[in-house]
């Protein structure tokens, strides 16, 4: 018992170390708003983008994405990814999938993220069905998958 009390400690220690760590990395979207609405028909240009080409994705509000397009891979027929890296946000990457569901309806999903920064932007759907980015710190995802206090 003594000794899984130490591992929890261990890894309780572990998971603030990083948690500091990566709170004090520098942000690459500072100047962007923690919110950016955007148009689910300005996905679409992109998945029609081929791998080694630079697009610019500009999906509305103040962000603007120019890049050069790592990978365009269709999952079957029914998803599709593209992943992107941003030359204007120091090489972040970002990835949007697309997923038609059996009805016909079609479902976007992504985010935008750089390995040495501490924010990024995530897409998510409002109530109403409006997509838009929302900006989320590294450090509260470490959080997330931190197992709670019981």
């Amino acid at each position: 018992m003594l000794k899984r009390s130490k591992i929890l400690i261990f890894i309780g220690l572990l998971l603030q170390a990083n948690i500091a760590f990566s709170q004090s990395k520098p942000r690459v979207f500072a100047q962007l708003p923690d919110k950016i609405y955007c148009s689910a028909e300005k996905f679409d240009a992109m998945f029609q983008s081929l791998a080694g080409q630079n697009i610019t994705f500009s999906p509305g509000g103040k962000l603007t994405v120019y890049g050069n397009v790592m990978s365009n891979v269709q999952k079957g027929k029914n998803l599709q990814s593209v992943i992107v890296r941003a030359a204007n946000f120091e090489g972040a990457v970002m990835q949007i999938s697309r997923q038609i569901h059996p009805d016909g309806s079609v479902q976007f999903v992504g985010r935008i993220v750089h390995d040495k920064k501490s924010d990024g932007y995530r897409l998510m759907r409002d109530s109403d069905g409006l997509y838009y980015f929302s900006k989320f710190e590294v450090g509260d995802l470490v959080q997330e998958c931190a197992p709670k206090n019981r």
